[in-house]
């Protein structure tokens, strides 16, 4: 993790796992702490007589999630929605500055299926990185972009 010697803008999700997550790689000031960079709330059934093992409703509901079932959190369209507005406050779209023009380097500690979000907005905004940012804990992704692609 050599280029966290180099961040100069700390963001990351106000869930309390990822600010410590963040606190844990040495990072004692955090500029920004923002649910825009949460994990989105998984849907779920109010409850009834089908009694499954807990990793068996996680994947039956985000399956149903993808297909557009959201009782109880948030939608999938919405999601994606909050990734690209992530994804364009971190690097910035027609123009605009983002985070990563504005302070050079930024260092965002997220959630897994987010993150990948982010990462796919930002491969589709012309940024350079990896297809998948690493799903397991403390994988990690570093994307960049060339001034003439930015857009």
């Amino acid at each position: 993790m050599a280029e966290l010697h180099h961040v100069n803008y700390v963001a990351c999700s106000d869930l309390p796992r990822s600010v410590e997550s963040a606190r844990a790689l040495g990072f004692a000031h955090l500029h920004v702490a923002d649910s825009l960079f949460r994990e989105s709330a998984l849907p779920h059934f109010d409850g009834g007589p089908v009694a499954l093992p807990l990793a068996v409703w996680v994947t039956v509901c985000r399956l149903l999630w993808l297909a557009g079932f959201s009782k109880n959190g948030e939608a999938y369209v919405a999601t994606k929605c909050r990734a690209r507005q992530a994804a364009n406050w971190l690097a910035g779209l027609a123009g605009l500055a983002g985070l990563a023009e504005a302070h050079g380097s930024v260092l965002l500690v997220g959630h897994g299926l987010m993150n990948y979000l982010i990462a796919q907005q930002l491969r589709a905004n012309g940024w350079h990185g990896p297809a998948k940012p690493g799903k397991r804990f403390w994988e990690y992704g570093v994307y960049g972009c060339d001034a003439a692609s930015a857009g």
